[in-house]
């Protein structure tokens, strides 16, 4: 793959060489005199200066405002327009190209309290050679032609070598900066784009990361900056509305497949912007409304092949109103707020359970925002910036909090009934504050471009998990039919139940940091830049013991970068920057902070007393006195599912990653660019935990064969053979009080141990909270892009080779291979088995390619195709010593399932990590629009086609190998879960009333 790369690179640089042979040698500048009432204004003089030679050029615009200036050389150019009855306009530094028309809109006010403007219109295959930073703005103007999933996220699919939950080999959603108009809006508990604003709303995405300067921090993938659009002079008001129709659908389900599929969706909305007083003050409102189904198959009888007459219901309403006010020349004040309401019936629906077993959610949440522009004299300008939002999640299960929930114990699938587990309440907030100057100091050769500010984002985030009925009931279907009555105790063989596994999070986090850079412009060529930012990170919870946890910590960012203008024309840019980006705090980097003590671990009983109706409940008292043996009085066997790990605070520092970036941007002609882009991201200081006694504290057991505990037979691998673990790690602990047990019985101890081995077994966890030296996350990659701008159409191309890997999945070293609250591979030995190797959530190859067009007959639209390569994965097994016997291999006596006890839940790689994953897929996309133009007002119809090729890859299937002999086919190892969203059409329209 990197030999094609190099050969695509190879043609990329011939073609360019002969273009630019064959272009002119001078450039140009044209535009249009217009008044603020976009009146022409004829006559008006345009005066060009060269900034290298001070020689000046003249013209007059002709009647219809228009004026053309040719024959200029490359360089640095100032351009003012007077006209008599109006006030001046001027531009400094704008730069002409070599063989590009560089066009210019100038608006004159006859006003005696502003001047007048002049607007540069950038070409998206302009070259850029005052930054090393390289970026992709997606301009709603091109985006709203393209077939898109309408919202935010899903336009970042368009920027080559990115994808939302893994921006430039970031890890998910929490590495990236999500901003709002500049501003950060990130969740502070799990980070990502908490706000979700409509894509109607904005006037362009920007994905930025690359060579990003000083003022940008916390991150370590990307920065996702959603850009609001504003009120102006011209009055505007759209209403519009799309339809998802099921019977315009296809499905991608096979007969008895897990999954969920889109089944309904209908959006109405609408946008109003114009004046409130003309010039000064401006407002711009939006609306929108969605309801979408989510259906799921029918999976519950044998002979189903249909979706379930139930469906996941999502609604959601939200609104945006924004008042931009231009007080005097350059000032500009901006406030914005909004609210959402979100609500779900019978959220994550599955194919088996009772829906009623499924929470209902509801999400409110308000958001604001202000910014202040002010000129401070000559060319030197402060931004104030705030912004914040506050919500509310709750997931309700539908039968209240003092009901059980009930999930059957069986072989395979266990669906549940009754309630939902747990009932959940989930309170971010955040506020943010960011302030910058910028000034420039020029000379004829050497020019300074300067920044300097800092911010401080302050969260709050809160999290309530409590059990429902502080038990789950587990009943055992019938053995011999599978049959199970949730609704009668009386035919349940024997029930089993769960508790604990609560959370209990408050928690606060800070981020702060200072900023400084200088853009060194040397000659007419060269750009150096070099920046410094210092951050600090505070992070603090409180307990009911009213002790308050926290963590404090700070870094430096420097920042260098080079771009050099290899031409002096601007058609070609050599690029290189280096810089270190520390991640932001978020509260799930700490709360294994020692005292935080945010969760319990979770308990399952093997038995349980005899129960009257399944709402039945018990205290904790009356389970340790109810829940023993009639003949025996001797406790009911359980497993602890460990959850609470925490250690103190040990040498932590924030995580960080160093980019390198190397890029080369060059002009194929007036109306073509093409990008050539190397990154190397290198993480370090993840944070983690650590037992420091690890490996004294565990005994290795090998060679142990996995079979069904009900004697159902072996597990298979995911080869098909019997299911062996090379080796498993139980916890002295565990086998220490197993072989006392046994002794104490009388009973012979498991195979290949003695009871003489008891004194020597030392149990002593000593857990840190720290910096894991061990923790590696490195990723390459190389894209190529090609991109033009034609008068009637346009398109993006990109060719990328990526390559993560390392031994962690994640931002932090915990939770990066079992469930969310796993402590770690360096607290869980069994968690580092296999760990080391290709990382999932990436693809190794990618083409990408976006285009639009006016077609004619007044129809226009776009196309976006996607080719990918399969993301890696890896076979696991989840240790669970109530469904499994473990024994060594060859042997008929099998190991004391005492000795796994604390080991419920451990998640192990089978395989080395990355070794397998899911195939390549094409995606092909397809929008078209048809304007008619009525009296007042213009209607639009649109239709989008997803999906046209019909591509019904697998994006999830069930890679954990466990019971086959009584599952189903859906839920053997290899079973898919969910494929790829199936061919869709989307219909819709638009009113544009003024």
């Amino acid at each position: 793959m990197s030999r094609l790369v190099w050969i695509l690179a190879a043609i990329l640089c011939t073609a360019a060489a002969s273009l630019s042979a064959q272009g002119s040698a001078t450039g140009a500048i044209a535009g249009v005199v217009r008044t603020d009432g976009d009146a022409p204004v004829p006559s008006a003089s345009i005066t060009v200066t060269s900034r290298g030679s001070d020689s000046m050029r003249s013209i007059d615009a002709d009647a219809a405002g228009s004026f053309r200036i040719g024959g200029l050389a490359p360089g640095l150019y100032d351009i003012a327009v007077r006209r008599v009855g109006y006030r001046a306009a001027s531009l400094r530094d704008l730069r002409v190209v070599a063989g590009r028309t560089i066009d210019v809109r100038v608006e004159l006010l006859q006003s005696e309290t502003r001047l007048s403007t002049v607007q540069v219109v950038a070409s998206p295959t302009d070259v850029d050679v005052s930054s090393p930073a390289i970026s992709a703005r997606l301009e709603t103007s091109v985006t709203q032609m393209l077939p898109t999933a309408r919202d935010a996220g899903s336009l970042v699919r368009l920027v080559a070598g990115a994808r939302e939950n893994q921006v430039w080999g970031g890890a998910g959603e929490l590495a990236n900066n999500v901003q709002l108009d500049g501003m950060a809006v990130n969740h502070p508990g799990l980070g990502g784009d908490f706000l979700k604003p409509s894509v109607d709303w904005l006037e362009a995405l920007e994905v930025r990361g690359l060579g990003a300067g000083a003022a940008d921090g916390n991150f370590q993938g990307g920065i996702l900056d959603a850009i609001t659009k504003s009120g102006s002079n011209e009055r505007q008001a759209t209403l519009r509305t799309f339809y998802d129709s099921p019977s315009l659908s296809a499905s991608n389900f096979n007969l008895q497949e897990d999954g969920a599929e889109q089944a309904r969706r209908l959006e109405v909305g609408g946008e109003f912007s114009g004046p409130l007083i003309h010039d000064r003050l401006f407002y711009f409102v939006g609306i929108q409304h969605v309801s979408r189904d989510v259906r799921v198959p029918e999976l519950a009888t044998i002979d189903a092949s249909d979706f379930r007459s139930v469906f996941t219901e999502e609604r959601n309403t939200r609104g945006l109103g924004k008042v931009t006010w231009l007080p005097s020349l350059g000032a500009r004040v901006d406030v914005m707020g909004g609210y959402f309401d979100g609500a779900t019936r019978h959220f994550d629906l599955t194919g088996y359970d009772d829906p009623r077993a499924t929470p209902d959610v509801s999400a409110p949440t308000a958001f604001w925002s202000t910014r202040w522009l002010q000129p401070l004299g000559g060319a030197t300008m402060l931004d104030l910036r705030f912004t914040g939002f506050r919500g509310t999640e709750s997931r309700d299960g539908a039968e209240g909090p003092d009901v059980p929930g009930l999930q059957a114990l069986a072989a395979g699938r266990e669906p549940s009934y009754q309630n939902a587990a747990f009932t959940d309440r989930l309170d971010p907030s955040s506020m943010a504050f960011k302030g910058t100057v910028t000034g420039e100091l020029r000379g004829r050769w050497i020019g300074h471009r300067l920044q300097a500010g800092g911010e401080i984002v302050h969260g709050g985030w809160k999290r309530s998990r409590i059990r429902n009925g502080g038990v789950t009931w587990r009943p055992f279907p019938d053995p011999q039919t599978g049959a199970l009555d949730p609704a009668d105790v009386a035919t349940w063989v024997d029930v089993g139940s769960d508790w604990g596994g609560e959370i209990a999070l408050d928690g606060t986090v800070n981020n702060a940091a200072l900023f400084a850079e200088d853009a060194i412009r040397l000659g007419s060529r060269v750009t150096l830049t070099a920046g410094l930012r210092y951050g600090r990170w505070n992070g603090s919870f409180d307990v009911a013991s009213g002790a308050s946890p926290s963590v404090t910590v700070d870094g430096w960012d420097p920042r260098l970068g080079v771009v050099v203008d290899v031409t002096g024309r601007g058609t070609t840019a050599l690029k290189a920057h280096w810089g270190r980006y520390h991640q932001g705090m978020s509260a799930n980097l700490i709360d294994r902070l020692a005292g935080v003590d945010a969760y319990e671990n979770a308990r399952f009983y093997y038995q349980g007393p005899d129960l009257t109706n399944p709402r039945q409940t018990f205290t904790i008292a009356e389970r340790d006195a109810l829940f023993r043996s009639p003949s025996t009085n001797e406790p009911f066997s359980y497993t602890e599912q460990s959850l609470d790990e925490s250690g103190a605070l040990r040498g932590y520092r924030q995580p960080y990653v160093d980019q390198v970036m190397l890029g080369v941007e060059q002009s194929l002609g007036a109306q073509w660019k093409a990008e050539l882009v190397y990154i190397n991201r290198r993480n370090a200081d993840f944070t983690g935990l650590r037992d420091r006694n690890l490996a004294t504290n565990y005994t290795p057991v090998r060679d142990v064969a996995v079979a069904n505990r009900l004697g159902f037979g072996e597990i298979l691998d995911a080869t098909g053979k019997p299911l062996v673990l090379p080796v498993i790690y139980v916890s002295n602990r565990d086998l220490r009080e197993a072989l006392q047990r046994l002794h104490d019985a009388a009973d012979a101890p498991p195979p290949g141990f003695s009871f003489d081995t008891i004194p020597t077994l030392t149990w002593d966890p000593d857990y840190v909270l720290t910096v894991i030296p061990e923790a590696r996350r490195n990723f390459n990659q190389v894209s190529l892009s090609v991109r033009t701008a034609q008068s009637r159409w346009s398109a993006l191309g990109s060719v990328t080779w990526s390559r993560l890997e390392g031994n962690v999945a994640g931002v932090t070293g915990t939770g990066g291979v079992g469930s969310s609250y796993t402590a770690g591979p360096w607290v869980r030995p069994n968690e580092a088995l296999h760990f080391d190797g290709e990382l999932p959530d990436y693809s190794e190859l990618e083409l990408k390619l976006w285009m639009t067009a006016r077609l004619g007959w007044g129809i226009e639209g776009g196309l976006s195709l996607l080719h990918e390569s399969g993301e890696w994965m890896t076979p696991t097994f989840i240790v669970e010593p109530a469904r499994y016997r473990y024994s060594p291999v060859g042997s008929s006596d099998s190991f004391t399932r005492d000795m796994f006890r604390s080991l419920a839940g451990q998640t192990i790689l089978l395989e080395e990590r990355g070794k397998r994953g899911y195939a390549d897929r094409t995606t092909l996309d397809v929008r078209a629009e048809r304007r008619f133009a009525l009296r007042d007002h213009s209607l639009v119809i649109t239709a989008d086609i997803f999906n046209v090729l019909g591509a019904a890859e697998a994006t999830d299937v069930k890679w954990n190998v466990d019971d086959r002999y009584l599952a189903s086919a859906n839920e053997r190892y290899g079973a898919i879960r969910r494929r790829m969203p199936p061919r869709s059409v989307r219909l819709g329209g638009r009113i544009e009333l003024w």
